[in-house]
């Protein structure tokens, strides 16, 4: 999973508009001070104020490339103005190309629209330009397993590794590199270690299970879907690994019925799984809403 800046943290916010007009004179010391208030206003959890002062300094002085890059944070954090936060964040490298905390966000933000090879040359590009930063790496390493480039992935995740031994994250995109280019054996060690680590982690817990599954091991694989469950009930990825590991054991009634809660969840089933379990997905949708009324 990609890992974002500390001061990042997501969380769904009201929708917040901006009202005002752009200085025809640039005032830059009253921009700074704007942007200063609206670090302040983030640190006690006040983003939509935060985001007003970063507005503010952006009409103070429109060339102020690090006012652009904290209002595109808040557009971010928000995740319902995506394509915002990205002409933020590409307005504040066109003024100051060093900004490399801009090249991260917007990375992280294309990924999110569903641009991944667009957050792919972004991110290669701030590896290249940040190659001490692990955390550069890592991202860099998660977006090629998106792309199913996973010999690439491995080699990122290992140099993340070299610059930060203990880094959990990386441990666990290594794993799951390595058992999906075919190394098993190696890939479930690994991510068990990053889950002894990171036992809290969802996503690795549902990786280590499908690669249990893919090894054969369905006992263990369950286990540890149902550890995964057990931290998120709700997670509609764990009910559809659920769902592929009944499956696997000859369970299909209750295949079905953690099918059904993944897209009560949230998830769309995937084809491989609809064929396995001989459903369609409107029939799945029918039982879901079903459960829903019950």
């Amino acid at each position: 999973m990609l890992e974002r800046l500390r001061f990042v943290n997501p969380q769904t916010v009201s929708v917040f508009f901006f009202s005002g007009c752009a200085s025809t004179k640039h005032d830059r010391a009253e921009a700074e001070r704007f942007l200063r208030r609206g670090l302040v206003l983030r640190a006690a959890g006040k983003y939509v104020e935060a985001a007003r002062s970063f507005a503010g300094a952006v009409a103070l002085d429109p060339d102020y490339a690090r006012a652009h890059l904290e209002l595109g944070v808040e557009y971010l954090r928000a995740g319902v103005r995506l394509e915002d936060a990205i002409a933020e964040f590409r307005k504040a490298l066109d003024l100051d190309p060093s900004l490399w905390q801009a090249k991260h966000h917007l990375a992280d933000a294309l990924r999110l629209t569903g641009d991944v090879d667009g957050a792919l040359k972004v991110q290669r590009s701030l590896a290249a330009d940040r190659p001490s930063w692990p955390q550069a790496h890592n991202n860099l390493g998660y977006l090629l397993l998106e792309k199913k480039k996973y010999a690439e992935a491995e080699r990122c995740f290992r140099e993340a590794l070299k610059l930060k031994p203990d880094y959990a994250l990386a441990r666990g995109g290594l794993g799951t590199a390595l058992w999906r280019e075919g190394r098993l054996k190696e890939g479930i060690s690994t991510l068990k270690e990053a889950i002894a680590e990171l036992p809290d982690r969802v996503l690795l817990r549902v990786e280590l299970s499908r690669a249990l599954l893919a090894a054969g091991r369905t006992e263990e694989a369950l286990s540890e879907v149902l550890s995964a469950r057990e931290l998120e009930p709700q997670n509609c990825l764990v009910y559809h690994q659920l769902a592929e590991v009944y499956v696997r054991a000859g369970d299909l009634h209750k295949a079905r019925s953690a099918a059904q809660k993944a897209v009560l969840y949230g998830c769309k089933l995937s084809d491989d799984l609809r064929d396995k379990l001989e459903v369609t997905v409107e029939e799945v949708k029918k039982e879901a809403k079903k459960g829903v009324k019950r």
